[in-house]
This record gives C-alpha cells, structure tokens and sequence, in this order.
C-alpha cells in the first residue's frame, strides 16, 4: 500500500485493488476503464508522487505510469514501447520523483527514465559496463530529491546514486562497501536526505545511513 496526502488535504491509498481517494466522509475508487479515455492504466497500483504543479503520479506494478491532471482529473497514460526508444523502458515501474530543475524522473525494474520538455517522450539511463559514470544497476527502486535538491537513486544491486547534473554522470555510494557489510545492503527501497545533510537508506538488510 502507497499513502500520499495532497495539498488539498486529501488522502490517496494506491493498493493492489486500485487507487482511492479519501475526503474525509468516503473512498472513491479510481479503476481502469478501457471504454473511458483518461482512465487509470492498472489497478495494480505501486508508489505515488505529487508534483510541483499538482499533478498526481501513479506507478503501477506491470502497467506503465499515470499522470492525473489536477485541474480535469484525467489521466494519461506512459507505456514502455519496445519500437520507440523515447517511451519508458519498462512497464513496472517505481519510484517517481523531480528534481531541482522540476523535470520528472521514473524508476523501473529496467532502467531510469527522465521525462523531456514535450510532456510525452523520455530519455533513458542505463548501466553500462566500463562507464563508471553510468548507472550504477538499471533496477531502480526508490527516488528521493532532499534538502540539498540533489537527486538520490536507489537501486537493487548497486547501491545508492546520485544524479550530477553538471557533467551528466552519476556518482556511486557501494553501501555494502562503504558500511562494511554484505551485499544485501547494496539492495536499497528507500531513501531520505535530512536537513541536517544525512542521507538514510533502507535496505535488505536493515538501514544504514
């Protein structure tokens, strides 16, 4: 289950069942529809995420991701697209998040996609064998901008990244390296940077900061 609560003060619960809004007095359901046009992509509903302009993102586990429009309430649909290199490069999807310069960034079970500036086609990252600048695994699991409006990446297998925007790279944190345990700490679901500059990580194996 996914919790978000809106600047309206309206509480969303994604769920295997769907997605609902809560106002207070009752639930409403928002479910696929394939006979309605701005109807939700799945009710497999797995991360949520409020942009700066309202919107309301929603990961699904194998049906691509959701924008809601806050003004209509519709919502468009992103799929992955094999032909078309400028669609998501997955269908399961994870952690949404924007970063300082209010770009929107999409985690997948199979690689890192940035929304453009058109609204419809994204750039995707990938690991690459030899590029240390490169993603560090193409699972991403967890997104996070924090306090210092840096972008952290977590990942399954590789730790945590972060996004450098000024050369394009992404530099590396190998927790189980760096916290000097076994591998299972490299598996990061969460993520939080502090005020105070720390950055937490929940791992398979406990949380490390």
């Amino acid at each position: 289950v996914s919790l978000l609560i809106d600047r309206d003060g309206l509480l969303w619960v994604g769920s295997r069942e769907g997605l609902f809004r809560y106002d207070g007095y009752q639930a409403t359901p928002f479910l696929p529809d394939p006979d309605h046009p701005g109807s939700i992509s799945d009710q497999d509903v797995r991360a949520l995420y409020e942009a700066t302009d309202g919107a309301l993102w929603v990961s699904t586990n194998t049906g691509g991701l959701n924008r809601r429009d806050p003004r209509t309430g519709r919502f468009t649909q992103f799929h992955h697209d094999s032909k078309n290199p400028r669609t998501l490069s997955d269908e399961s999807i994870f952690g949404v998040a924007e970063d300082a310069e209010g770009r929107i960034w999409v985690g997948t079970q199979n690689g890192l996609n940035r929304l453009n500036a058109d609204g419809r086609s994204f750039v995707r990252y990938f690991h690459a064998s030899g590029d240390a600048g490169s993603l560090a695994q193409n699972w991403v699991y967890a997104l996070h901008r924090g306090a210092s409006r840096r972008l952290w990446i977590g990942t399954v297998g590789g730790g945590i990244d972060r996004w450098d925007g000024t050369n394009g790279k992404f530099e590396h944190f190998p927790l189980a390296q760096l916290a000097g345990g076994s591998r299972a700490l490299d598996d990061v679901f969460a993520i939080h940077e502090a005020p105070d500059g720390r950055v937490w990580g929940g791992t398979r194996e406990g949380l490390v900061v």
